[in-house]
């Protein structure tokens, strides 16, 4: 639990009701949500957090921690694409692009793979 004034904030509402609740008190719920607890002489209410002042926005989405794919490794796979991709022929068609860590870099697998206009059809037991 971490006490900034009259606020705190805390993972767990046992927790929190064992140290005491201060004016303004900040509990996560099971329910992933963040609840705000106001108590006073008056009474206790709980309701789901709003918007919390105190908490800094954390950006949402993805980041990639690998380095970027090498253009010269995404050329040559453009390249197989097209290939498959001509005189009005357009095959679906699948690779898969790894990260070997102790080498640090990419390498690409073409499985066998049985394609149509529609699907890629591969043993994924013979895969990698």
């Amino acid at each position: 639990m971490n006490k900034i004034g009259i606020h705190t904030f805390s993972w767990s509402l046992s927790e929190l009701l064992v140290s005491g609740l201060q004016p303004f008190n900040i509990v996560a719920g099971n329910d992933g949500r963040l609840y705000e607890i106001r108590h006073s002489d008056l009474g206790t209410i709980i309701v789901p957090a709003g918007e919390l002042r105190r908490l800094e926005e954390i950006p949402k989405g993805f980041q990639f921690n690998l380095p970027k794919i090498p253009g010269e490794l995404l050329s040559k796979v453009i390249s197989f694409f097209r290939d498959y991709c001509k005189n009005e022929i357009v095959l679906e068609v699948m690779v898969s692009f790894f990260y070997h860590p102790v080498k640090e870099e990419y390498f690409v697998e073409v499985p066998e793979q049985k394609v149509t206009k529609e699907r890629v059809l591969f043993d994924t037991v013979n895969f990698i």
